[in-house]
């Protein structure tokens, strides 16, 4: 799989470089799934949020 380069992560990076590797390692694991849809990816996002 390509790396792409995911929306904010340079300005998440300045922010704190621990968390926006730890941010972007989960963003490529959850949008690299083959077998979700991008709606399922979508929802899993929204659902996590408290």
């Amino acid at each position: 799989m390509t790396q792409q380069q995911l929306a904010g992560a340079d300005g998440l990076a300045q922010l704190d470089p621990v968390f926006a590797q730890m941010a972007l390692s989960a963003g490529h694991n959850l949008w690299g799934l083959p077998n979700l849809t991008t709606r399922e990816k979508a929802f899993i996002c929204a659902a996590d949020r408290p």
